[in-house]
């Protein structure tokens, strides 16, 4: 993502995060569902935001219809 924000993109909207870790879908799939994510999702919005970015996480609810890992 920094990548893009160096490059000039103003808005970043990331890729599909879990909320719950029974959605979690693909290995290295992001998510959010827990405290310990905080610390590294500040790190990415302070390196986006040091080159006049926003960036928007996607939260996602896969739903019983999702297959799982």
């Amino acid at each position: 993502y920094e990548d893009l924000a160096r490059g000039g993109v103003g808005l970043i909207i990331t890729g599909t995060a879990y909320v719950t870790e029974d959605t979690k879908t693909l290995s290295g799939h992001m998510g959010i569902n827990n405290d310990r994510f905080i610390k590294d999702y500040k790190k990415l919005t302070d390196i986006v935001h040091s080159h006049d970015c926003r960036i928007i996480l996607q939260a996602n609810y896969a739903g019983k219809d999702e297959q799982m890992l």
